[in-house]
């Protein structure tokens, strides 16, 4: 068999893949590990073991794609928190994608998951309680680190694929989320891990269940994300109902300012002031808030703080070499060799 043929062998597959929204250059560039030639599928094996990787890596069935088809692992159910205007089919590349590298994750963790508090009072008095003024980024992936919920950032999907903003899961009675927004402040990405953890904490999910948020919206109406935004708010403030208001307008600078000032009286994250007043103002000031951030938080990235809990929270020694490949590659996280 000649190297055109082997890579003819190699291109349905792709060619299916990329119908069913996975490109041939991510698939190639980031599914498939570096060592990997389409002449391996000379081989029968070989190209068994390249099928079986692609699976694995993407959530996929395995027989199927020898049989000419593209179907996603059969989980045992996916909620969609999503508006009218987009459909669970626009979203399932990259929610197979983000909830099968829980799955790599989730039974190597360092810590076995300890069953969390449905109250976020609960969380929040634990969290302050080990010495924290507030409760940030850091602190609260430290807690869930601490008892067993994995935590990842994904940072690269196919092009093209639609993304949420986060995602939930729960695999062999193991909790998992993932964060999916490149906002780099980390008070953006505390209320959504927030929101997220408040999923996991009031019951939303049951064993091998997914739930996708395609927008955390504080303001949304569906049950279970009232649930999760009240959750998040008062673990963050103390309050479920807290609201920061200021008498006027403000610039960026000034907002900063009293928010740092507020922060440190009721012990609130000054990033998350600025974001809760942003919202509860009339005018959604959302880019004065954003300006304010950067004068609060200065270059803190909040993906990479997401990053190095991940990396010091997984066993790598247990984790199978093409999969440790393949997680570097999806989370852009610097994972030991």
């Amino acid at each position: 068999m000649t190297k055109l043929q082997t890579q003819n062998k190699m291109k349905p597959v792709l060619d299916r893949l990329a119908e069913a929204g996975f490109r041939q250059s991510f698939v190639r560039r980031v599914v498939l590990p570096e060592w990997w030639d389409d002449e391996i599928a000379l081989d029968e094996a070989g190209f068994q073991q390249g099928l079986g990787i692609i699976a694995r890596h993407l959530g996929l069935e395995l027989n199927p794609l020898f049989k000419g088809h593209v179907e996603f692992r059969r989980l045992g159910s996916v909620h969609f928190k999503k508006s009218a205007d987009v459909s669970d089919a626009e979203l399932s590349v990259a929610q197979s994608v983000a909830t099968q590298a829980l799955w790599l994750t989730c039974s190597q963790t360092r810590k076995p998951f300890q069953r969390i508090s449905e109250s976020a009072a609960a969380i929040r008095h634990e969290i302050i309680g080990q010495g924290a003024d507030v409760v940030n980024l850091e602190n609260l992936l430290d807690y869930c680190w601490r008892n067993g919920v994995v935590v990842l950032h994904l940072s690269h999907f196919p092009s093209g694929a639609r993304k949420m903003d986060g995602l939930v899961t729960i695999h062999e009675g193991r909790p998992g989320i993932v964060l999916c927004q490149n906002r780099q402040s980390p008070a953006w990405m505390v209320f959504h891990l927030a929101h997220e953890l408040g999923h996991i904490a009031r019951g939303h999910l049951k064993d091998r269940s997914v739930l996708v948020d395609q927008t955390v919206n504080p303001q949304s109406k569906d049950r279970e994300e009232v649930e999760a935004n009240r959750f998040a708010v008062e673990l963050l403030t103390g309050d479920p109902n807290m609201q920061f208001k200021a008498p006027y307008f403000m610039k960026a600078e000034q907002l900063a300012d009293a928010a740092k000032s507020v922060g440190r009286r009721v012990r609130v994250d000054a990033g998350v002031v600025a974001l809760n007043y942003a919202w509860h103002s009339e005018r959604k000031v959302f880019a004065l808030a954003n300006a304010a951030l950067k004068k609060i938080e200065g270059a803190r990235s909040a993906v990479e703080i997401v990053r190095k809990g991940m990396v010091a929270g997984l066993n790598w020694d247990e984790i199978p070499e093409a999969n440790r490949e393949y997680l570097r590659k999806v989370t852009g996280a610097s994972i030991p060799a």
